[in-house]
């Protein structure tokens, strides 16, 4: 049985997609009001908490403690609190059985029998927010209804179970040839090769380097007679440069994030100076996910959204020295947290600070929907940053991890947390995507 309960006004977050029954009383949970909603529940000695999606530690979250807050963390340890993705699902397996989904796209802080305290405290920075109780004989009892209400999960062509190469710094066409070749040589199975932000003019989203591929098309379907696809990346940021059309077109019509004067909030990312679509307006983001055709057009049928934390390298930077990325290194090393608190969103004429927990599952919701129309067949889009309901538009990979014995084995003990949260196509870079792999 799933029930629901209301806190405020919550924020839609397109995570549940069935009408649950209003609940008058809580169950389970003890309620405390401060700055924000803060629950507690008393743990037995032997039950078991489950769930959380992607985070750290093992797959019973009993002794950790959690903090859903999107950002680009690529230096995680077993004790980082916050990763890529938010994923408010927990399941408590013991004397009594029941699911929690804490349904809000701001900071939620979960701490689980965290130092020996013998309880289960979930902060919730926010005090408007929709609550899931769902009770079941067992854990998958509660999943399978949990599964339920959220929707079914994205399933990509069969091609996208195959085998797949990604690395940073294949910049030409003979750089993918060379990798695709080699697997044939060694009898190796691949099945398609990503494309990072190289293939890019300049690292401008929805571009393509003539300079260093003169026929996109023809190279894309050359690959796919040997059963290679190619999956191009897209980054969350669009370069501020008059004359791009995309650029043109977001200003035309007041697409992007706003900064606290009213004025396109501005970051350095990649490409140089940016702008950030603002998803939270459904026009924008139907704007944006039409962007795609330009790329589905050459005969790419998969793409991966990256950055979408979004991930910002900084915000404080000298205009003169900041259109290109040569300076990127020197200053990547600034980006603050406090970033996120720089950029608002347009939601119904009022101006709201950024919600960063659904900001990348809105940009996968905006791909999504429209890749099922310029495409009309199965299509491959995987993302870095994630709420609950992501996945019924795309899959997953864990982000920036590293050559470690440590690390492939998190990766491991994560799948069965995000397959509670729907997400099925999921993975990681397997042999790291830092260190020597």
């Amino acid at each position: 049985m799933i029930e629901k309960i209301v806190y405020g006004k919550p924020f839609e977050t397109f995570a549940v997609i069935e009408n649950i029954k209003l609940a008058n009383e809580i169950k389970f949970l003890s309620l405390h009001r401060h700055e924000g909603l803060t629950f507690e529940y008393s743990l037995e000695k032997d039950d078991i908490v489950y769930g959380l999606g992607e985070t750290m530690r093992g797959i019973n979250k009993r002794g950790g403690k959690f903090v859903s807050f999107n950002t680009d963390q690529n230096k995680h340890t077993p004790e980082t609190p916050s990763l890529y993705g938010s994923h408010n699902f927990l399941i408590i397996d013991g004397k009594e059985h029941f699911g929690v989904f804490f349904d809000t796209p701001s900071k939620v802080t979960f701490e689980i029998d965290y130092n020996n305290s013998g309880k289960i405290k979930v902060i919730c920075e926010n005090e408007n927010l929709n609550l899931y109780i769902i009770t079941g004989d067992n854990s998958y009892d509660i999943t399978r209804q949990f599964l339920k209400i959220i929707g079914k999960s994205f399933i990509p062509p069969l091609w996208a179970f195959g085998f797949g190469q990604s690395k940073w710094g294949y910049v030409k066409p003979e750089d993918f040839e060379y990798v695709m070749n080699n697997y044939r040589k060694n009898h190796l199975p691949l099945d398609y090769i990503c494309m990072d932000i190289d293939y890019m003019d300049r690292y401008i989203d929805f571009s393509v380097d003539k300079n260093k591929f003169s026929d996109m098309k023809e190279f894309v379907e050359k690959l796919k007679k040997q059963n290679v696809r190619l999956v191009p990346i897209i980054d969350a940021g669009i370069k501020i440069e008059p004359g791009n059309d995309v650029y043109e077109e977001g200003i035309k019509n007041n697409y992007f994030c706003k900064d606290a004067f009213g004025n396109n909030f501005e970051a350095l990312v990649w490409p140089g100076l940016t702008h950030f679509t603002d998803f939270f307006q459904p026009q924008a983001r139907k704007w944006f996910g039409k962007q795609y055709k330009s790329l589905t057009d050459f005969g790419f049928e998969g793409f991966w959204n990256d950055m979408n934390e979004p991930s910002i390298f900084s915000t404080e930077f000298d205009k003169k020295n900041s259109q290109s990325s040569s300076n990127i290194e020197k200053i990547e090393d600034k980006q603050k947290v406090d970033d996120y608190k720089k950029f608002y969103h347009n939601i119904d004429g009022k101006m709201v600070v950024n919600y960063d927990n659904i900001y990348g599952h809105l940009m996968t919701m905006a791909a999504g929907e429209q890749l099922k129309i310029s495409l009309d067949k199965r299509y491959l889009l995987f993302t870095r940053s994630t709420y609950i309901g992501s996945h019924r538009y795309g899959g997953l990979w864990t982000g920036d991890n590293a050559s470690l014995w440590e690390h492939l084995k998190q990766n491991l003990l994560q799948m069965p947390s995000l397959n509670m949260c729907g997400f099925i196509y999921s993975g990681a870079d397997t042999g790291g995507f830092k260190k020597n792999c």
